[in-house]
């Protein structure tokens, strides 16, 4: 299970981190 979470955090900060990266390019 706690694989799993580290995981989903990871994807989660991914995410957020190229929404991040993206938004002000856009």
């Amino acid at each position: 299970v706690q694989c799993f979470f580290a995981a989903l955090k990871a994807l989660s900060r991914k995410e957020v981190h190229y929404g991040s990266y993206a938004t002000p390019e856009q």
